[in-house]
């Protein structure tokens, strides 16, 4: 088990997942992989807190905080009976500076992540720079709330850090409103078990805030799970509260213009999302209307860091909107320049931008009209040449195209590609009539993008600013991902749909489009290579291949099993891609079962595939993620949404996990173990033996064209 006390400061200390290693010892919070503040997370939450001298704080005597006859019915720091009662505790301050509102939900498998946040932020320690959190929890002793592996306090968190300093722990889980000034926490108000997946709360709490501060310069900013376009804030108790689920984007627009509405105020300075995903058009198009700029991440947030709060010690009442953007960005860059080691090769894309929403209407006035190029130039084009067609080249586009939260499953890709990169690869292809015009395009993004950080991993055209655009209709049909969730977006522009309505059209054109094999140029090769088997194959259509991938098979019980899967690098020629020599198994202790792997060349990790049945019996999938060290670095749950996201596995639960056999006609089969494995994380261990190389061992190579369409080569492994 990871061992790890307090650093100084009270910073967390974080478990290195698996290892025996003693914890690193500067983790500023924790977060996961979509992962994630998409759904995702592995929580690490401590079981017990420290109260801190005082226990309950007093009102201060600064800032303007009333006193408890204030505020008829609850006096700052008591418990509230609802929420507007609770904002009543801040009562009114006039001056001016920032009022930052944070929207914390932490009633969700990432508790430990808000929580951390909200104590980075002691950072706002300049005058008239206040902070206001409305923070969720979970109940003591919720399956969320202690991580697998975390048997003691101190074993993966450090236990005093269970609390924002300075302010109490809620005993029976429910909300907090927290109010931070001059570096110190203050609890405002306690509250009853909330739904921060309600519009009406979120509505209440801007509303609330912003008439307690009427004059100070506004920042919006919610933490948790993100899915892009499609929404976030997943709430555990939202169900059971109101039966909602998440905060949809239209829902959360409506819900702060309300308040904006009630509160006398124009739109906010920032909006902002520590969560994962949701740095796309869709989003900033929509949220335009209630804020002029917009802090948020393209790509799948770390669990364990996502924002440095730290920045806000570089505020102050006099920073304007466009430095404090700038500043959160900075801060972002600074750490992921350099985190620390253990957490490298599992996060090496990470990305924060600051945009200006105010110029969103052009941006998405450009993609109305490259949606409208795409369905001209489908009309014009001959279908003997279908690499012509706008859709084709737009599809291409995009496959080649920077994406974020991929996954070579398309049922669980999020399809979020880069429009930077996008519009590099549109220009540099045969896109005929519209490179002659793409350069408004780039210069509308060159004036959205105030300032942008990427890791040195991503292509330098890719500004972390993301566009919908999966390749095939089977991924807008996964998850909460549908085109008639999409066309509930307000995506309009002069009340046409332009691109929603191209998006509509061009997955019928690709399937109408006949391509013939792209394995025309020659043979697949494999060959082992020490303890690596290398993949290449020449390949022709080029234009028209969206996806390559590899996989490797032989005979498992007397059936044509596949033992991995792999990318394929699409862009040299021939096509290549390389796989550990090795097959994979995965044992509870007792039992052992085989089970297919799938590699990720970039991190170095393997994915394993498995049905997981909880313990009320029902089941949904799963994927177990290994590092090459063997040991489990995340658990990706199936929540029933077609979307993994990162989570915790029941100890009493069942794993079965999966593996892929070949049948007659050629299509993929994944049969499930018929031994079960207890669901166990902290006993769960990856076997990882070579794979004997004979005449029943082969490799193939599947490549999936613009139209839908899969064809596959296989060859024998040459030793």
């Amino acid at each position: 088990m990871p061992r790890g006390s307090a650093p100084a400061q009270g910073r967390w200390v974080a478990p290195v997942l698996g290892a025996s290693t003693p914890c690193p010892d500067r983790v500023r919070r924790a977060y996961p992989l979509r992962m994630s503040r998409t759904r995702s997370a592995i929580a690490i939450v401590g079981a017990s807190a420290l109260l801190l001298a005082g226990c309950v704080p007093a009102a201060p005597s600064a800032g303007g905080a009333p006193s408890a006859s204030a505020t008829p019915g609850v006096g700052f720091g008591e418990r509230a009976r609802d929420l507007p009662t609770a904002m009543a505790t801040l009562g009114s301050d006039p001056s001016d500076g920032w009022i930052v509102l944070v929207y914390a939900d932490a009633a969700v498998d990432i508790e430990f992540m808000a929580v951390n946040d909200l104590s980075e932020m002691l950072a706002a320690t300049a005058p008239n720079v206040t902070v206001v959190a409305l923070i969720d929890r979970l109940e003591p002793g919720h399956p969320a709330e202690a991580p697998a592996g975390c048997d003691s306090p101190g074993a993966c968190w450090d236990p005093t850090q269970d609390t924002v300093p300075g302010v109490p722990e809620e005993p029976d889980g429910g909300g907090q409103l927290i109010r931070i000034e001059g570096g110190e926490g203050l609890l405002a108000a306690s509250l009853p078990d909330i739904d921060l997946a309600d519009p009406a709360v979120l509505e209440e709490f801007v509303a609330g805030g912003l008439r307690a501060y009427p004059n100070r310069k506004s920042a919006l900013v919610a933490i948790d799970h993100g899915n892009g376009w499609s929404g976030f804030v997943w709430d555990d108790d939202s169900v059971r509260l109101t039966g909602l689920d998440h905060l949809t984007v239209p829902g959360a627009r409506d819900a702060i213009a309300a308040g904006l509405q009630r509160a006398g105020h124009g739109p906010l300075d920032i909006i902002g999302f520590d969560a994962c995903l949701m740095a796309g058009v869709e989003v900033g198009y929509e949220f335009r209307t209630v804020a002029d700029r917009m802090i948020a991440s393209a790509e799948l947030e770390s669990a364990w860091f996502g924002w440095d709060w730290g920045f806000l010690d570089r505020i102050t009442a006099g920073t304007s909107p466009d430095d404090f953007g700038r500043a959160a960005v900075e801060a972002f860059g600074h750490f992921w320049n350099s985190p620390p080691d253990w957490i490298r090769p599992y996060f090496s894309t990470q990305t924060l931008g600051f945009f200006d929403l105010t110029r969103f209407t052009n941006l998405m006035g450009e993609l109305a009209y490259l949606g409208a190029w795409g369905a001209i130039a489908d009309r014009l084009t001959d279908v003997g040449a279908p690499q012509d067609g706008g859709s084709v080249q737009i599809a291409v586009a995009a496959s080649n195209a920077w994406g974020y939260g991929r996954d070579a499953n398309p049922l669980q890709d999020a399809g979020a590609i880069d429009l930077g990169s996008l519009y590099a690869h549109l220009v540099a292809g045969p896109a005929g009539g519209y490179a002659d015009s793409a350069q408004a395009l780039g210069d509308v993004l060159d004036a959205v993008t105030i300032a942008s950080y990427t890791q040195p991993a991503l292509p330098r055209e890719a500004i972390g600013l993301s566009v919908f655009l999966p390749p095939t209709r089977e991924s807008f049909n996964s998850g909460f991902n549908s085109l008639d969730v999409y066309r509930t977006l307000d995506l309009t522009i002069d009340g046409q749909a332009l691109w929603a309505d191209f998006l509509d059209g061009m997955y019928d054109r690709l399937e109408e489009i006949p391509i013939p094999t792209p394995f025309d140029q020659g043979e697949v090769r494999a060959t082992l290579d020490g303890s690596t088997i290398r993949v290449t194959a020449p390949f022709s259509r080029r234009g028209l291949v969206l996806r390559g991938s590899g996989s490797i098979a032989t005979l498992v019980d007397g059936e044509p099993t596949v033992v991995s899967q792999f990318p394929l690098d699409l862009a040299g020629s021939p096509l290549s891609g390389s796989v550990p020599a090795a097959y994979a198994t995965l044992s509870d202790g007792p039992n052992e079962v085989f089970a297919t792997f799938q590699w990720r060349p970039d991190q170095s990790l393997l994915v394993l595939p498995a049905v997981y049945q909880r313990p009320d019996g029902s089941a949904t999938g799963a994927k177990l993620v290994f590092d090459t060290a063997g040991r489990l670095v995340a658990t990706l749950v199936d929540p029933g949404t077609g979307v993994p996201v990162e989570g915790e596995l029941a100890a009493d639960g069942l794993l079965y996990p999966l593996r892929a056999v070949r049948q007659d006609d050629g299509r993929l089969s994944w049969v499930p173990a018929e031994l079960p494995l207890a669901a166990d994380p902290a006993w769960l261990a990856l076997g990882f033996y070579a794979l004997p190389i004979d005449e029943v061992a082969t490799a193939e190579v599947e490549l999936q064209v613009a139209n839908g369409q899969s064809f596959v080569s296989s060859t024998r492994i040459a030793g």
